[in-house]
């Protein structure tokens, strides 16, 4: 008679990517510091041995799904980035990229957590933001350059007003349960940028 209660075992050579995956689902619906060690084995179906093979600690787990994330989120902006369109058709692109507001930024969520901040697990999450930064910066400035942008603020001064506008918006959509507020936060940003569109706003 087979015994059906001992659980399936994990295919040789997948234990790692099963860890990173369940656990990056667990990470951004729960946070990190509510998701334990536990919760990743029963999710994943990695015992505890496994775990401990491929990660140092948790820690070491979440560092690695952030690289992870971050890549991710670097390639896609970079692909604009290196597309041959002008620098404002890159910037449109850049703010109408696919966002869900209610379910939060994908990685700005956990600075919130000083168990994330306060160490080396934030360090992909300064690096993207800090390439954010200075590629948006780029962008207005060539678009400065075509006064396709307002000069009334420096590029530098831009940049970091659509980061901060769009996590804003982010916080709003959760708060009140709506994707819309992230929406209008992003329509904003290109009514106060675009001189065009503060032509328009004033015929």
């Amino acid at each position: 008679m087979t015994d059906t209660s001992k659980k399936p075992r994990i295919p040789k050579g997948q234990g790692k990517d099963r860890l990173i995956k369940h656990s990056k689902i667990l990470f951004l619906e729960n946070g990190y510091e509510s998701t334990s060690p536990q919760d990743i084995y029963k999710s994943s179906g990695v015992g505890q041995g496994s775990f401990y093979h491929h990660f140092s600690s948790k820690a070491d787990l979440m560092k690695t799904v952030l690289d992870e994330i971050c890549e991710t989120e670097s390639h896609s902006l970079h692909r604009i980035l290196k597309k041959d369109s002008s620098a404002k058709d890159k910037l449109n692109e850049f703010l109408d990229q696919p966002r869900k507001g209610k379910k939060g930024c994908k990685f700005g969520r956990f600075i919130y957590e000083s168990s994330v901040v306060n160490s080396d697990i934030a360090i992909p999450i300064r690096n993207y933001f800090q390439d954010l930064e200075e590629s948006l910066d780029y962008l207005i400035g060539e678009c400065q350059k075509s006064f396709s942008v307002t000069q009334c603020l420096s590029s530098k001064q831009i940049s970091q007003t659509i980061i901060a506008q769009i996590q804003g918006g982010y916080i709003l959509s959760r708060v009140k349960e709506s994707d819309i507020f992230l929406a209008n936060s992003i329509t904003s940003i290109k009514k106060l940028i675009f001189n065009d569109e503060i032509v328009n706003d004033r015929d």
